[in-house]
Parts: structure tokens; sequence; C-alpha cells
């Protein structure tokens, strides 16, 4: 066959897969062998080294192809256990048609028998042959040089020979006289089914109540998992007893019964035991914050702005939801894909955030007596002046004198809270709240096991995640605050209880919310990149000619632009009901997604069209409304700083924005309040910090 032939075929092949819209599936990349060494202490180290790579590769370890397809006929399976070889000519029933015609000539194909059917793909392995290089050419016949494939589908078995013949659904501009090595695939929907079956699982039963989610990457975790636990078993169980974490008991009595938490916190699971499977996604949550906190601390360089920096993304990128919206969200790495939360959720990544740049921060319970309940309780971080305030339901850090308060200035002066009353809405903290503060260590059952310590402790360098929470060091770092008690954070028990105790329509919730990504998973792939961000050249790579950068925000560009994830009207249109919702769900998720990137790359007209004319004005009730406002008015402020001429305007639209917040959106009077500092700003620019210092 002449390699013209073979590019019209090329061509013709093209054509039919996007007229058909699947393709061949990824090409899979290789994996080491982790059993390699000589001896327990080499296969040790080499399963280390593998749940280091997974760990650090799952942003990448995605299977996007929802139809894989799998073998009809091949070698494996032909009648003789050869290769099938076959030619393409016109049929020679009716040769008016043209080059359709497959006719096996090794005999051992056996069509029928096998059950082929139309629309099955025939796989066919040719060399690209170049008649200018002889000895080239001679080479590849040889099979010394790997052989590429094609693959066109079957129209139907040939009517006078079904086991050796049948007729292709492309027609070739020039026929395939030398008998080529074929095989026949088919597209299955079986993992579309064992989707289906999974999320129904969960709907119906409840089963599994944690790490139910059939995601792009599951594969990837389940085997990080399975990693993770042989290494465990090499390297053997250590002698001493592990010693019982301190102030479990301070978790409320109902959380430390309530189902799912009760196994979780008991000695023999935080002694003992291997990792299960739902903490494969504990472990990628701590990969996912630790990514996050490396790339959105932007240029600070002190704790103090750092920690405000990290604050700052999470307000802009959790889109804050009233407590019966965040019922669907139980876990940090949750509120991180889906993008919205409760304030606490809000307070649980910034927390975890901090955890990973090594800034010790916690929870501050306030109340007017010790046996009282918590009149308030926001995030707090230790900067070089003191444990600094943040506010998640405002969206704000507390203002201090310095810029952000502390602790010990608050309880100084009560009334610096008095700058978040808005007309109708006082701040809800009261002088009289400020009695008995509580210090409470943000901490989850896993971080506080020893499986989690070992592991956390033999990753090193670049590989180097936190996964524990080291409460007696946070006890100790406590010890200096103006508090009057310790205890650790109920929300994270009452995280995981609240996995275990969801009722049905919470759960169908929560399918519905998981939907785009088993619908479209090109777009969680792309929300795991968002979140990888820009990461060098591994140390020990770096005199690898071939070794890049990952480019995390670059590479999830083009799948939030996936005709999967942004779908055309037309194709929408074309959808049935169910599928088009899911669709359009996915489509304003991407969009505002694409906002929120676009924001942190600088790249303010775009993060500005995708705000609002991609998301407000395309769907002005839809779920990212009040996300898109608040980011929308970030956006319009930032650029007003670099608009020497309409600067003004634009940020008086900024202001006008917060200002139109819905009185029921659950950021009502954050937005209210920041709208006032920056009208403040407007009137004493001299006596106001810039936009960027104000979150």
């Amino acid at each position: 066959m002449h390699v013209g032939a073979y590019l019209s075929l090329v061509a013709l092949v093209a054509c039919w897969l996007i007229a058909a819209g699947c393709g061949p599936p990824q090409a899979q990349r290789g994996r080491r062998s982790a059993g390699a060494g000589g001896g327990k202490r080499a296969e040790g180290d080499a399963l280390l080294a593998s749940v280091a790579e997974s760990l650090n590769d799952l942003a990448e370890r995605n299977d996007l192809n929802l139809a894989p397809a799998e073998p009809v006929l091949t070698a494996a399976n032909s009648s003789d256990g050869r290769e099938i070889r076959a030619i393409i000519t016109p049929n020679p029933a009716s040769p008016e048609t043209g080059v359709n015609y497959l006719r096996v000539t090794t005999g051992n194909a056996n069509f029928r028998t096998l059950g082929v059917r139309p629309l099955d793909v025939v796989r066919i392995y040719y060399v690209k042959v170049d008649d200018a290089d002889e000895e080239s050419r001679q080479m590849q016949e040889m099979g010394i040089q790997e052989r590429d494939s094609i693959e066109i589908p079957v129209r139907r078995l040939d009517l006078q020979d079904p086991e050796s013949a049948l007729l292709l659904g492309v027609e070739l501009n020039q026929a395939v006289e030398y008998p080529e090595r074929v095989e026949i695939w088919r597209y299955s929907d079986k993992r579309m089914e064992r989707i289906r079956w999974a999320l129904d699982q969960y709907d119906v039963n409840r089963e599994p109540p944690l790490g139910w989610e059939p995601t792009p990457d599951a594969g990837a975790l389940a085997q990080l998992v399975e990693r993770a636990n042989q290494w465990l078993r090499n390297i053997g169980s250590p002698a001493d007893p592990w010693p019982a974490p301190p102030l479990v008991d301070s978790w409320p009595a109902e959380l430390r019964t309530a189902k799912g938490a009760t196994e979780a916190i008991a000695p023999t699971n935080l002694d003992g035991g291997l990792f299960a499977d739902y903490e494969g996604r504990l472990l990628q949550q701590a990969v996912w914050t630790r990514d996050v906190a490396a790339w959105a601390r932007g240029p600070a360089v002190t704790d103090a702005d750092t920690a405000a920096a990290l604050f700052d993304w999470v307000v802009r990128n959790i889109q804050l939801d009233d407590p019966d919206a965040a019922r669907t969200i139980h876990l940090p790495w949750q509120a991180l894909a889906y993008g919205h939360g409760s304030a606490d959720h809000r307070a649980w990544v910034f927390v975890e955030l901090c955890r990973q740049l090594r800034i010790p921060a916690a929870m501050m319970a306030f109340a007017p007596a010790a046996d009282a309940k918590p009149a308030r309780a926001f995030p707090a971080a230790l900067g070089e002046q003191g444990w600094l305030l943040f506010d998640p339901e405002y969206g704000l850090p507390l203002p201090g004198a310095g810029g952000i308060a502390t602790l010990t200035e608050l309880k100084a002066n009560p009334a610096l809270v008095r700058a978040f009353d808005v007309p109708g809405a006082p701040y809800p903290l009261a002088e009289s709240d400020l009695a008995h503060v509580t210090a409470q260590i943000v901490a989850s059952p896993l971080q506080l096991t020893r499986r989690a310590a070992r592991l956390e402790a033999a990753l090193k360098g670049e590989q180097l995640v936190f996964l524990t929470a080291n409460v007696p060091g946070m006890v100790e770092r406590l010890k200096s605050a103006p508090i009057d008690a310790t205890s650790l954070w109920p929300g994270t028990l009452a995280g995981l209880a609240g996995a275990y105790s969801t009722r049905s329509s919470t759960r169908t919730a929560e399918v519905e919310q998981f939907a785009p990504f088993a619908q479209a998973p090109e777009l969680w792939k792309a929300r795991t990149l968002h979140f990888m961000g820009h990461k060098d050249v591994p140390r020990d790579r770096r005199d690898d000619p071939l070794a890049t950068p990952k480019e995390g925000h670059r590479d999830a560009i083009p799948l939030y632009y996936h005709e999967r994830v942004l779908m055309p009207e037309a194709r929408l249109a074309a959808l049935d009901p169910a599928k088009r919702a899911v669709s359009i769900a996915a489509k304003r998720a991407a969009s505002y997604w694409l906002g929120l990137l676009s924001y942190d790359l600088g790249n303010l007209e775009a993060a500005r069209n995708w705000l609002d004319k991609r998301t407000l004005q395309a769907a002005h009730d839809g779920p990212w409304r009040e996300g898109a406002r608040y980011n929308l008015a970030r956006t319009l402020a930032r650029l007003a700083e670099s608009d020497a001429e309409g600067g003004s305007e634009l940020f008086a639209a900024a202001i006008k924005l917060l200002e139109e917040t819905p009185r029921t959106a659950p950021q009502w009077p954050g937005n209210q309040a920041l709208a006032r500092q920056w009208s403040a700003q407007i009137s004493s620019p001299a006596e106001s910090p810039a936009v960027d210092d104000v979150p």
C-alpha cells in the first residue's frame, strides 16, 4: 500500500472518529516494578519510591476514556494462535461500492464465531514506507521498527464468507494489497456501567460511606494504598507501643461514639492497621493542599503574609454555602474539588494549607463562660506578631492596628470587631463572648495514626507531604497564647461521622454534585492539575535533558475547554434532559473555575470575561452566582489599580457589585463589610491599605 493511501486512510478515519465522538484508548505510561532488589531493605526502598512517585503523580494518572476498548479478536484467540493478516479491496460482489472489503488471508479469523458485529473497530497495523529509503523500507518490512495502527469501524460481516471477510464503514482511496496485521476491538460501555453501579450503591445503600466517588484517578488511588500497605508490611511493626494521642477525650462524647468515628479513633486503628481504601483520598487531599499552598502563597515571605495569602485563596476558591447546601461536603478535599462549603469547611482547608507550610494554625472558639456554647469560632495562624485571626464566614481577617488583629490584641480591644458592623446586622461577637477562649487543634483521625506518621517520616525532600497533626507540638506552641483551654476541634470528627449518617436525600444530592465529574472526566483532571500548579523538575532528574517542569495550570486550561466540558450549545440541545442537566452543570463549573484560574495567573481581562459574561450573564441565577459576584468584584478592583483613566469607575463598579449582594446570600455581611472598607479607601487613600492587602 502506498504511503499516500495510508495518509488518505488516516484522514478518513479521523473524520469518522470526530463524527462518532470517540477515539482510541489513551496510551498508559509503563510503571517501574517495585519489587526489584536484593533483600528486604531494597524491596522496602523500591516500594517507598513507588509510593512517593504515585503521590506526586496523581494529577497525571487519570483515565479519561469512558468507553475503553476491549479485544474481540487478536492473535491470543485466533483459531491457530497466530496473527491475523488481511487485505482490503473492492467488494467482489459489488466492486463499484469502493475499497471497503476486508478479507483475512491467514484463515484464522472466525469473525462470526467470535461475535464480531457492526461498530466494532478493525485495528490495522502498518508501516509508513519511505520509497526514497530502500534500507528503511526493508527494515520496516522485517519488523525491526515498531508498527503504527489506525482504526476503522466494521459495517457488517460479509454475507458469503462471514468468518473471514467483512465490510468496513469507511471506503479507502486505494487497496491494501499486502496482507497487514489486523485485530478487532470493541469500545465497551462497561466503565460507565461500573460508574453508574457505584453511584447507585452509594445513593441507595450508602456503600461505602467514604471513598465511593468513581473518579478517573480511582485506580491510581487504589494502587497507591496497595503500595503503601505493602511498604508497611515490608518494614514490619515497631516493638514500642504507639502513645495515645493527647486530648482525644476532649472531642464531644456524641462524636466519639458516632458510627464511623468510634472505629477511626479506636486505639487499635491509631496504633496498628493499614491504610483503608478511602484513606487514599485523604493522602491525595494532603498532596492537593501541599501543592496549592506552595503556589498560592505568591511572593509572601513572612508567616503572617503567607497565612493572609492562603486565607485569601480559600475565600476566593470556596464559595460560601448556607448550612443546608453544605450538607454534601464532609471533608476538605470535597470542598476543594467542588469549590464550595460552609465557613467551617473554609476554616478547615485554610488550616490544612498552613499545615503544609509548617505554619501553626488552630481554631479559636470564643464563649462567655467555660461551660457555654461558643458564640463564634474561627481559625488563627501563628505569625510574627502572634496568633492572627481570620473570619471564614465574612471572608476577611479581623482588622487590627497593624493590619490583621492578633488574639492578644482582640482580647485587649474587643471594639476592633465593630469594624464589621453593617446596618441591620451587627457583627455577632460581643465583648462578653471573649471571656473564655479555647484553642481547638485541627486533627483528623488519620492524622493521629502511626501509619501516617511512619509514611510522613519516610518521605524526604521534594517528596515530603505532611500527613500528621503533631498534637503534642501544637499543645506546646499554644502554651504561650492567651487562651483558657485546649481541645481538639470537633469539626474533623463531625465530618467523618456525617459521612456515615447521610440521609437518602443528601446522598442523592451528593451523587448529583459528583455527576459532572463522572460524565466529563476531563473536568476532574482539570481540577487536579489546577491544584498542582507549577512544579520544577525534581532535583534528582535535573541532569536529564528530557525532564521538564510540570505546568499544571497550563495543562488544566485545555481540559476545562474540552468539548465534553464546555459543550457547544447545539450539542447540549441534542442531549436527553438528564444528560443535558449534567453537561450544563459541568459547563458552568468550568467557566467559573477558568475565571478563578485566570485571576491567579494574572490574566485579569480573561478572568473578567469568564466571571461576568460566561458565568453571571450566562446563568444569572446559576449555582456560582455569589462566588462569581465576589470574584468579579475582586477582579475589577485589581484592574482599577492599573487603569489610570478608568480606575475609579472600575473600583466603584466593584463596590456596587458587593453592595448589591442579596440579603439571603451567605456572604452578604462579609461583602458589605468589604464594600465599606473599599469605600473608606476611596475617601482616605493615604490611611487605607491597598486593594491587594484586603482579601
